[in-house]
């Protein structure tokens, strides 16, 4: 016997999927599966193949969509929702189950990561509630262990090994790591080590050499030179920014879970130390250094959305996705078909980004020590160098038409222990001249370059300045660093 919802409207039955799919934001759309599965008929009005539009408008329901509308424009077809809703909803059940399997496991990692990247804060509700922070610490004990099964095989696992330290960088809240024993903590810092000093080129992890067996209960595929993954129907290569960014980011999270000791034998204040006549740090110059707090970006999620509210709706002048269009702009740009579609502003570098007086510390980078290594060598491996620290930034500008990169870079610059950058007004390099960003700037540059497709030449000078207990603030020893210090600033 025929059933009545056979003879429904095409678009009706549409309708009703779509109001099944989206009666709950952070469900899966398993009622337009169920209703696939009962009548084959259904299943030829309903699949995907079918109705692009209907699942187009789940996806549009579920997640943030600002990020890939501005930066993607009319590239974004209901077709590419499409597929980017399968592979959205095919990480989740991974993480759902803590699937840890290889299978698919670099596309997987891929999509989390554009999903973090493109979120203005639905997105990342999306990955906190089904305990997403969990799965990617247990990818990472996996596959950033030099013990990784199969490890020895591997002709190319380095994606995937950057794109977990990015996601763990971009996901892990400082809440975590302050609740970690720790062994925990200790563990997590020997796992990223190798990644903060290494760049994106070269970067090899000791797993890629280290020797191992395989048999393991889980599987380990090999994942080929040329391997792909597709971000909206577009296919392309897994290339990231240098991981050392994520790696020092999250190192500095972590030292920072560990109060700093203050030795009991120093003057409370600097008052008291003046009066004593003794020079050096104080009790309260070790808070002070203590207090400084590295950035991450799953921390600031709470001040973007509101109690059930999507960034769009909590902040309409500033989206969280805008905070990644620069630094992921070269891979965020790739699955755009045409340069002429994309929205070309998005990844242009805003003048006066970077401007300004950034403080923070500056300390040496300890080695992770082995679990056997004893108490008396362990605590000579963990001794670091931690100080306060400045950094001045100035931006000069070229309005002239921008020239080819290694142009600037091959300039004969002045020396820069013969000029104060701050004081820096007007430099000429190859005949172009770079001014100084200011106040003045801000009135004559447009709000939106893409809208006048206008590129710059930005020049950036920067001078570290480092500021030694117990001499006046208007004292301040000044240098320029050329040792390999890994250091971390706020604004």
């Amino acid at each position: 016997m025929t059933s009545r919802l056979e003879a429904v409207p095409r678009d009706v039955l549409q309708n009703i999927a779509a109001q099944c799919a989206t009666s709950s934001v952070f469900e899966p759309p398993v009622g337009v599966l169920r209703l696939m599965l009962t009548r084959s008929t259904f299943y030829h009005s309903l699949n995907t193949a079918a109705a692009p539009h209907l699942y187009a408008q789940i996806f549009v329901a579920k997640f943030d969509t600002s990020a890939p509308f501005r930066r993607y424009r009319s590239t974004m077809t209901d077709s590419a929702l499409t597929a980017e809703l399968v592979s959205r909803c095919r990480l989740l059940r991974r993480v759902r189950h803590m699937d840890f399997t290889s299978t698919g496991l670099i596309q997987d990692l891929w999509t989390a990561l554009w999903m973090v990247i493109e979120s203005d804060g639905l997105n990342e509700m999306h990955l906190s509630k089904c305990h997403f922070m969990e799965f990617i610490l247990g990818v990472a004990h996996i596959w950033l262990s030099s013990t990784a099964p199969g490890a020895d095989q591997m002709s190319d696992a380095k994606s995937l090994r950057e794109t977990i330290v990015w996601l763990l960088s971009e996901t892990l809240p400082r809440s975590m790591i302050l609740e970690m024993s720790k062994q925990d903590r200790d563990d997590l810092y020997s796992l990223i080590f190798p990644y903060i000093f290494l760049p994106n080129k070269k970067l090899e992890s000791p797993a890629l050499g280290a020797p191992s067996r395989l048999g393991s209960s889980t599987p380990i595929d090999i994942l080929s030179e040329d391997t792909h993954v597709s971000t909206y129907l577009r296919r392309q290569l897994p290339h990231l920014p240098d991981p050392s960014l994520a790696a020092i980011n999250l190192a500095y999270a972590i030292f920072e879970a560990t109060p700093l000791k203050i030795p009991p034998h120093l003057p409370e204040t600097r008052t008291i130390a003046n009066a004593n006549q003794r020079f050096g740090p104080t009790k309260e110059d070790y808070r002070n250094l203590g207090s400084y707090r590295t950035l991450l970006f799953s921390d600031s999620l709470a001040k973007t959305v509101g109690d059930g509210l999507s960034g769009e709706e909590a902040s309409a002048e500033v989206l969280r996705s805008m905070l990644h269009d620069m630094e992921f702009g070269d891979i965020l740009s790739q699955p755009a078909a045409n340069a002429a579609l994309t929205g070309a502003g998005a990844f242009t570098y805003k003048p006066g980004t970077m401007t300004g007086l950034w403080e923070g510390t500056y300390r040496t980078v300890p080695f992770p020590a082995p679990a056997s290594q004893d108490a008396e060598i362990g605590t000579v491996a963990s001794m670091v160098l931690v100080k306060p620290l400045q950094c001045a930034l100035t931006e000069l500008i070229c309005e002239e038409a921008p020239s080819l990169e290694d142009e600037i870079l091959d300039s004969d610059l002045c020396p820069t222990d013969y000029f104060d950058v701050r004081d820096v007004s007007e430099l000429c390099l190859n005949g172009r001249i770079f001014r100084k960003f200011g106040p003045q700037w801000r009135a004559t540059l447009p709000q939106d370059p893409e809208k006048n497709n206008l590129r710059y030449d930005v020049l950036l000078l920067g001078e570290l300045i480092t500021i030694k207990p117990g001499v006046p603030s208007d004292f301040l020893a000044r240098f320029i660093e050329m040792d390999a210090w890994c250091s971390n600033a706020s604004r």
